[in-house]
């Protein structure tokens, strides 16, 4: 099995959702990294709708300037049938063809986020019990 390397900004990102955390209500992370730069994109969610997804998406693109929507996308798990029509159209909107791939291999930094925002989540929740 080949792994797939992208040398530039924008050929491919990596996202997840991480959570739920904390207590009522819940919060959940939406984790996005391009995959060439390594470049995160980080934004709490207080619902995992295909919209609320969707508005974070758009908010990444915008803060980050991108006027070249990415080649591939990539995720471990597949996200709602809205989010992925919203996708397809955009990619449409910018000549791109699709390429979006579920059960992906995470990417080693999306993991490393991951397990830094459970463990600042575990020490939050041991503060609030007075444990440390």
């Amino acid at each position: 099995v080949g792994s797939e390397v992208y040398d530039r900004k924008n050929r491919c990102w990596f996202f997840d959702l991480q959570g739920p955390f904390g207590q009522l209500p819940k919060t959940w992370i939406l984790t996005v990294i391009d995959d060439a730069t390594g470049y995160p994109g980080i934004r709490p969610l207080t619902s995992i709708s295909d919209e609320s997804i969707i508005a974070s998406f758009q908010s990444i693109l915008a803060a980050w300037g991108e006027q070249e929507f990415p080649a591939r996308f990539r995720s471990d798990n597949g996200f709602g049938g809205k989010f992925e029509a919203w996708l397809r159209s955009e990619a449409k909107l910018r000549g791109r063809k699709l390429d979006y791939k579920t059960g992906a291999a995470e990417n080693p930094t999306l993991t490393i986020v991951t397990l830094a925002i459970r463990q600042a989540d575990y020490i939050a929740e041991q503060m609030g019990k007075k444990n440390i």
